[in-house]
């Protein structure tokens, strides 16, 4: 009996250990991919920045794209739950933000959390369609209160456009000032509505 209230106190022990691991695994591949690229990651190089065998990162990923897809899940767990944040204002509140205000709320734990995660990006810019669908979507229902239905429609593109394109521009080819890029692209953003606030509606006109 107590043998086996032993058993199964260490079980969860084990468990933890082993999500420790894997955890300690995924960060070790989200700095490669961060500081070398996407196209230097492999199993074993993961296991030496790691500190672990490459028998034992076998026992948690049978391959890369196994690795890639896991990685891939942690970032879209992290990123829906702030998108999910940005909901939470109701259409009064977004009416009375300022425009720098309504660009915090909209991008800035996003930007926040992709410029703590420069991996992020690269792992999921060519899979999770889904997340960005539910961001841009975000996106229009807020400019339209802001603008009106055709203006927020027609510039929600573009702010995701010079949004995402920055970033991942930033990326790829200014690495060195990545940072820098990132933490200006608010006050841009928030030129560009104040800009159109400032703008009277066609029925104004």
């Amino acid at each position: 009996m107590i043998a086996r209230l032993s058993g199964s106190s260490a079980r969860p022990a084990r468990q933890a250990r082993g999500h420790a691991r894997r955890e300690t695994l995924l960060d070790a591949a989200a700095d490669i991919v961060s500081h070398e690229g996407l196209a230097l990651l492999t199993l074993p190089l993961v296991a030496q920045r790691a500190g672990a065998s490459t028998g034992s990162m076998y026992h948690f990923f049978q391959d890369r794209d196994q690795l890639l897809t896991a990685l891939g899940e942690r970032h879209s767990q992290a990123l829906g739950a702030l998108i999910e944040n940005v909901l939470e204002p109701t259409e009064a509140e977004w009416r009375a933000m300022s425009p720098p205000m309504v660009i915090d709320r909209l991008f800035g734990r996003l930007f926040a959390y992709i410029s703590d995660h420069r991996d992020a990006l690269e792992i999921l810019h060519e899979s999770e369609t889904e997340l960005a669908r539910t961001f841009q979507d975000t996106l229009e229902r807020v400019l339209c209160l802001r603008l009106g239905e055709a203006a927020g429609v027609s510039v929600s593109p573009v702010f995701y456009a010079v949004a995402y394109g920055t970033v991942l521009h930033a990326t790829k080819a200014l690495p060195g000032q990545y940072g820098q890029i990132i933490g200006a692209l608010p006050e841009v953003l928030s030129a560009y509505l104040i800009t159109l606030t400032a703008q009277p509606s066609p029925t104004e006109r």
